[in-house]
């Protein structure tokens, strides 16, 4: 995406490369937690929508180690939202892995490394890509004017 993709967008529209987002739900939500723990300076902004981290045994979770360490010796400046439907399985997930690691994130938070977890309770797996493409952009754009901002 940063070598290929982003050059040719930008041979053709105005882009902001000082300002970038990575935005995916379900496996793709799978694709933007991997792309954070792995290469956290490739975006300004991270949001993950009912990310599948079950797949593969929750591998994904096995990068966090590494992440962890890496920010410790040089923390990142990247905001990452993390949204879930509230109705997607039972037990709720956000009671889940997704909710544990929303609040792991967000211990971490601070400064420059902001961290939100949205709840669309109405929702379930199928549902919850609308609510979190129209707050995704918000929190890209205009994180002020995303419900509940402080």
């Amino acid at each position: 995406m940063k070598n290929e993709l982003e050059p040719a967008l930008a041979s053709r529209l105005p882009i902001d490369s000082s300002r970038t987002a990575l935005m995916g739900h379900s496996y793709d939500g799978l694709l933007v937690l991997h792309a954070f723990f792995t290469r956290s300076s490739s975006f300004d902004t991270f949001i993950a929508g009912s990310p599948s981290i079950w797949w593969n045994d929750r591998y994904v979770l096995t990068e966090k180690a590494a992440f962890l360490e890496r920010f410790a010796q040089t923390p990142v400046q990247v905001r990452v939202l993390l949204t879930v439907g509230g109705l997607e399985q039972k037990p709720r997930k956000s009671e889940g892995t997704r909710g544990r690691f929303a609040v792991e994130l967000e211990a971490m938070g601070g400064g420059d490394f902001a961290v939100r977890y949205l709840e669309f309770p109405g929702d379930d797996h199928y549902s919850a890509w609308l609510p979190m493409l129209s707050r995704g952009l918000l929190f890209f754009s205009a994180p002020s004017l995303l419900p509940g901002a402080d």
